[in-house]
């Protein structure tokens, strides 16, 4: 974490003020009493939430902070990741922007998860589903659901996780009872201990103090709380606090909050590190290198679509005196003439006459007959190796069924390993609504195993197997969407008005006929009214 250097305070609640029991004209004082005062005056400049332009930086500065970076300097951090890891998750944001081929890489292994889930009683028996608590709290865990929105929240986490590693959220909730989450600055995050269900972590609160921060306004209510806490510590630091770090007891400044699971939860891509370190680094150096390759590539363009022809000065060669010194057949003047007559000829800049006193001269081209390689298709096929995603994924050239089926599913097995994170996250959430019986959260589900899910849960149900929560996972919803659905669909008489296509097994006996429509009597000839009238069509019949 870069050490801020503040010196100001861009805005101080109004209830520190009250709290501080410093003297009166002590420096902390005055400058609480001057910020106040300046608040109070012009609003406008202490409170940036009244201006568009600062809360769009601000905002900004949450998760848009790209570097770019060229090679050599690239090869200097990859050499320390552990002390550089702000620095690369910067660099997977400016790769993020400006190389095409990373965007897409990151987009394919974020979009693999479905997130379909489904919930599963831990402590309940057979007849205890029967009883109106075990109703009463199962409705309150599917209620979770209907005001998180587990989907849309959890592939914005799955998208930050795959290009920065970390995901840090606070879980708001608005007048409505809806929840979401809100991105905190992953700079101002530090991962600072574990617990059963992975990592927690503490929240700089000098975030707020510094110049293009965050507005405390901005975040729940409790930050205004969390950040008065902090400054009062700071305030009585010589007094003797346990619960304070060792370097807060020596007198250093520390804003450093630990924020609570109930609301604030990490996810990280590398579940095992603490460290946050982008999961594509492996291939950064290829990426940072294609701009230059791309130039070397145009510059071989240019040169093998050049052309040099060479023309040689004739010499007087039957001449009695031997040989002499500048013994041309035309003059340098002469030459000079007719050489840029030639050259006025060629419209194509990538094609030169040149005139020269040698002989057996050839026509040079800058053609590579021998190595047609593309350096910047060599790159990308380099980077689709190293990470281990089938290159036919993104380009159509020679594909393989096989090799894509099993890039697919070594893809999916890589990605699925988070469902845990998330399905952690959920059953911590539910079982703190309910009262007595308790749930499991099961997420499953990626773009490549829908089709299969369904037809493996449709054959547990041609043998009696009914897993209805599963079965309505497979397809998208979630088990009180799914009833709700087959209950509205019942009482509207849906299935009352369905009309079954007639076949030969609909039909009734009046209704089935074989054979071809009888004929008219006057269309039957002499042999067909005779055997009409005999009945012998009957007993076939």
């Amino acid at each position: 974490m870069e050490e801020q250097n503040t010196t100001f305070k861009q805005e101080q609640p109004q209830d520190i003020v009250q709290q501080s029991e410093q003297p009166a004209h002590s420096q902390d004082s005055y400058f609480l009493e001057f910020s106040n005062a300046m608040q109070n005056t012009n609003p406008f400049i202490l409170n940036p939430m009244m201006n568009p332009l600062i809360a769009n930086q601000w905002l900004k500065n949450v998760n848009m902070n790209p570097l770019g970076i060229n090679r050599n300097e690239l090869l200097k951090i990859l050499n320390n990741p552990k002390e550089y890891e702000q620095a690369l998750r910067r660099i997977s944001q400016h790769l993020y922007m400006v190389q095409l081929v990373y965007k897409r890489m990151v987009h394919y292994l974020s979009d693999i998860l479905t997130f379909d889930y489904y919930m599963v009683p831990v402590n309940a028996e057979s007849e205890d589903m029967s009883k109106p608590t075990f109703k009463s709290d199962y409705k309150k865990a599917s209620g979770w659901f209907d005001r998180f929105k587990v989907k849309s929240e959890f592939r914005k986490a799955i998208l930050k996780m795959t290009l920065e590693d970390g995901y840090f959220t606070y879980l708001r909730e608005d007048s409505d009872g809806d929840m979401f989450f809100q991105e905190l600055p992953i700079d101002w995050c530090m991962i600072d201990n574990t617990w059963k269900y992975g990592y927690l972590f503490s929240f700089d609160m000098t975030y707020f103090q510094q110049v293009g921060g965050g507005n405390l306004d901005g975040y729940p209510k409790e930050f205004i709380n969390m950040y008065n806490t902090t400054v009062k510590a700071q305030n009585n630091q010589d007094e003797f606090c346990p619960e304070l770090r060792p370097e807060l007891r020596n007198g250093k400044w520390a804003y450093w909050y630990e924020l609570k699971p109930e609301k604030a939860w990490v996810f990280k891509f590398h579940d095992i590190f603490a460290g946050l370190i982008p999961p594509f680094l492996g291939v950064f150096l290829d990426l940072v290198h294609i701009p230059e390759l791309k130039d070397l590539l145009n510059a071989k363009s240019e040169l093998e679509a050049y052309k040099i022809i060479m023309g040689t000065v004739p010499m007087i060669k039957d001449g009695k005196t031997g040989s002499q010194k500048d013994n041309f057949a035309i003059s340098a003047d002469s030459l000079g003439k007719f050489t840029q007559l030639v050259k006025n000829s060629f419209r194509n800049k990538y094609v030169d006459f040149k005139a020269v006193p040698l002989e057996d001269l050839e026509l040079f081209t800058f053609d590579d007959k021998v190595n047609k390689n593309d350096p910047v298709s060599k790159t990308l096929n380099n980077i689709s190796s190293q990470a281990g995603i089938d290159k036919a994924m993104f380009n159509t050239e020679h594909p393989s069924v096989a090799t894509i089926n099993l890039s697919k599913l070594v893809d999916a097995e890589f990605l699925t390993r988070l469902y845990s994170q998330f399905a952690n996250f959920c059953t911590y959430h539910i079982n703190k609504t309910t009262r007595k019986y308790k749930f499991k959260v099961v997420m499953e589900g990626t773009i490549f195993d829908k089709e299969d899910r369904i037809k493996k849960y449709m054959d547990y149900a041609d043998k009696g197997i009914v897993l209805l929560p599963q079965l309505a996972s497979a397809i998208g919803m979630n088990t009180k969407d799914m009833l709700n659905s087959m209950a509205l669909t019942k009482s509207m008489g849906f299935m009352d008005k369905l009309e079954i296509m007639p076949t030969a097994y609909t039909r009734s006996s009046e209704e089935s006929s074989s054979g071809r429509p009888q004929k008219a009597d006057d269309e039957l000839g002499e042999s067909g009214e005779h055997t009409r009238n005999a009945g012998n069509n009957e007993e076939r019949e």
